[in-house]
């Protein structure tokens, strides 16, 4: 059926994650648009450090990330480091309540839109 097809992608796309996205290792590249329809090019970030935080409104551990990730934008310059959230929410405006709420000020990228 339709439905065991995505649950089947879902998961394929987290098993991609789990073996080709690790702390320090590249990112594979992408182009998407954020939540307010700028481009996201992560190849425009080479030679920064490149947080990409996942994440969701029904996450709970996630808020207790939120601190940091807010730390790391107000910390270093933006031509030095660079945060990017990829949440996989698809009610947008629970996600901009929440991104207006925890005050997560960089780009946020939603792929459930």
């Amino acid at each position: 059926s339709v439905n065991q097809d995505e649950r089947l992608e879902h998961a394929k796309g987290y098993i991609y994650e789990a073996k080709h996205l690790n702390i320090g290792q590249s990112a594979p590249h992408f182009n998407l648009h954020d939540i307010d329809g700028n481009l996201v090019d992560l190849s425009c970030n080479k030679g920064k450090v490149v947080v990409l935080q996942f994440w969701s409104t029904s996450c709970g551990p996630c808020r207790k990330v939120y601190p940091h990730h807010r730390k790391i934008a107000e910390n270093y310059s933006t031509d030095k480091v660079s945060v990017i959230g990829i949440s996989k929410d698809r009610d947008l405006g629970a996600l901009r309540t929440r991104i207006k709420e925890e005050q997560l000020n960089w780009p946020q990228i939603c792929e459930g839109t």
